[in-house]
């Protein structure tokens, strides 16, 4: 170990070589305090080598904006156990949820950008501005993209002893009858939400929305019969629907998923419009260094190609996509064009609980 005296001499011991150039003459002082300050240039430059270290030197905290023990959670803890044999430090995964992802994102907003706090980010990133006036910080510049993840996509879901065995006799009944169907979503300004309001707009029909403060009782609500139907992501609802307890009428995304390949895409029913996914993303706060970007990055690829971490996200309907960050900016610009609008025209600004 080299000793910081062998590099920032004592200062008794610097003044007494001084004092011994300076009794040897004028020359020879002045030569004395050249070769210390060269000395010290040295030191200082050598400095840096000797004390940096490679990221991440501790822990690395992520931050998950949802409840524990939901798709999302499940989701990021399959990634972060991963993520943490490639980087040689545990990844801890920390849940702040509340106000729609607010709470977690306004943390991770405020931490330090050192590569230590991350945040699992996705499309409704975008519009947290929308729902949240008043937030103190814009998502949009408040962070640095680290890695894309995985696609879920959106359902409409029945009963599995519903008499509705198709979209479109679902459209064909709320045209009969104008506001007496009803959808289930996880609350307002939640993705099942604006899913099933844009299919109100493409499709022209009037459904009432039944919101419910998670996707958990609004599935129990519909497989008791309560509520005719609802909008959910694929994760949430994949697991009564191989039950048949739970019948799928479409799905979001420009392709029929793998995890649900008898289910027809919106799209293919004649709605375009309906062709995105939430999705998943990796972002810290703005500033953080490169070096720990790019070794995030590299440990996310990685998790994402293990086998372990694809048979767990199987179960969820969540699809691995590129890791690259290049179109991540577009992706929030698509996100809020075709939301956004519909944020502010439903009144949903401020309703995310």
């Amino acid at each position: 170990m080299i000793k910081r005296d062998s590099l920032f001499p004592k200062p008794k011991a610097c003044l007494n070589r001084g004092a011994q150039a300076a009794a040897a003459g004028p020359r020879a002082f002045t030569m004395a305090r050249r070769a210390f300050a060269r000395a010290l240039l040295a030191a200082g430059l050598a400095a840096p080598m000797l004390c940096a270290a490679a990221y991440p030197e501790r822990p690395v905290r992520l931050i998950v904006s949802y409840p524990a023990g939901g798709s999302t959670d499940l989701i990021a803890r399959a990634l972060a156990n991963a993520m943490s044999r490639t980087l040689g430090q545990q990844i801890v995964v920390e849940n702040r949820p509340g106000a729609g992802g607010v709470v977690g994102s306004s943390a991770a907003a405020s931490a330090a950008p050192d590569g230590y706090t991350v945040l699992v980010s996705g499309g409704t990133q975008a519009l947290m501005k929308d729902l949240h006036p008043t937030l103190p910080f814009d998502p949009a510049v408040a962070f640095d993209p680290v890695a894309m993840l995985v696609e879920i996509p959106n359902v409409l879901a029945v009963s599995g002893t519903s008499p509705y065995q198709s979209l479109q006799s679902v459209i064909d009944a709320a045209r009969q009858a104008p506001g007496k169907l009803a959808y289930a979503s996880a609350g307002p300004g939640t993705p099942a939400n604006l899913v099933c309001e844009r299919l109100k707009v493409e499709a022209d029909v009037d459904i009432l929305h039944v919101p419910y403060k998670g996707n958990a009782p609004a599935v129990n609500d519909v497989l008791g019969g309560q509520v005719p139907m609802m909008c959910n992501n694929l994760a949430g609802t994949l697991p009564y629907a191989d039950g048949g307890r739970l019948r799928l009428l479409a799905v979001t995304g420009k392709q029929r998923s793998p995890y649900a390949p008898d289910v027809p895409t919106f799209g293919e029913l004649g709605l375009e419009r309906l062709d995105t996914s939430v999705w998943m993303s990796l972002v810290v706060p703005k500033g953080t260094p490169a070096e720990a970007i790019q070794r995030l990055n590299e440990a996310a690829a990685r998790a994402l190609d293990d086998p372990g971490v694809r048979t767990q996200l199987e179960q969820f309907g969540a699809v691995p996509i590129d890791t690259g960050v290049q179109n991540y900016a577009a992706l929030q610009g698509r996100e809020r064009e075709l939301w956004g609008d519909m944020v502010r025209s439903l009144g949903l600004a401020g309703t995310a609980k």
